[in-house]
């Protein structure tokens, strides 16, 4: 859903997109690791958070599926987080709200 967006906002801003294992464009691990444990999966929190973000980050995500979370995650990694959480969606986004998500990007930037 956000992969559309990754090009254009690449030619004049950072961006970072990490990816879920087995979810979106990333592959599903090996059965002897899948399901990823809540552990696990803050350790890969950790490893990806060691350097900290100088630059202002949006943190957009539904209020059904812990868009609040993920904001209070790149907390961790950046001292200037913008978070909306748009109420009453998933992970569609695009699909769901797709103005005010495209609003609220615009409004950040």
């Amino acid at each position: 859903m956000w992969r559309p967006l990754i090009p254009k906002l690449a030619g004049k801003f950072t961006v970072i997109a990490p990816d879920l294992p087995g979810i979106g464009d990333s592959s599903i691990p090996e059965a002897a690791v899948w399901p990823i444990t809540a552990q696990q999966a803050a350790k890969d929190f950790a490893e990806l958070s060691k350097p900290k973000l100088t630059m202002p980050v949006l943190a957009i995500g539904g209020g059904k599926s812990n868009g609040t979370l993920l904001g209070q995650q790149m907390k961790l990694v950046a001292p200037n987080v913008t978070t909306i959480v748009l109420k009453d969606t998933g992970h569609g986004l695009m699909e769901e709200r797709p103005q005010e998500k495209m609003d609220a990007l615009l409004k950040f930037l």
